[in-house]
């Protein structure tokens, strides 16, 4: 079998997987010319209703040594969820294209997808892509609120009263940074 795309020709020899996934990363950016075999046809076709939504300011993170790099990444999708670069039921990218967007390896996108998963954040049609689950945003909310408010907060108040930074003085850079 011959798949045409664009200007480039992929030839089917056997292993439909590894061809799919080669063509889940140009599909984005071509139109289709040909395909041949219902099967692989229905894949492509699904793959299409599905547009990615790719974030518009796509930057090289800084990993830190102090938190795995794949909680990391999983930070940054969530990130992405909470700033509407992906609302419930968009799919976002493939785990390789998510993986050459960061330089990382791919199993190190795929441990962030997996814990995603797990958490209920995203959610894996088979052979089409992942997608952020419906009510994702609002989870994603409570469980950092819960985290800045029984971690993080203490700590700054804390250092608040080390350093004799009256509250008027939060307030007043508070309004100033709007």
């Amino acid at each position: 079998m011959m798949i045409e795309i664009s200007h480039v020709s992929y030839k089917y020899n056997g292993s439909r997987q590894e061809v799919f996934e080669d063509l889940n990363l140009t599909l984005q950016e071509s139109s289709l010319v040909g395909i041949l075999g219902h099967q692989f046809h229905r894949s492509l076709s699904s793959l299409y209703a599905y547009p990615i939504t790719q974030p518009t300011n796509v930057q090289q993170m800084n990993f830190s040594s102090d938190k795995p790099i794949y909680m990391q990444m999983a930070d940054r999708l969530c990130d992405d969820i909470l700033a509407g670069t992906y609302r419930d039921d968009d799919r976002i990218p493939s785990v390789r294209e998510y993986a050459v967007m960061l330089e990382v390896n791919t199993n190190t996108a795929m441990k962030a997808y997996d814990q995603l998963a797990r958490e209920d954040i995203i959610y894996n049609k088979r052979g089409v892509g992942y997608f952020v689950n419906r009510g994702a945003r609002k989870q994603i909310l409570q469980s950092r609120r819960k985290v800045f408010m029984e971690q993080v907060l203490p700590d700054v108040f804390r250092q608040m009263r080390l350093l004799d930074i009256d509250i008027k003085e939060i307030d007043f850079s508070w309004d100033n940074s709007k």
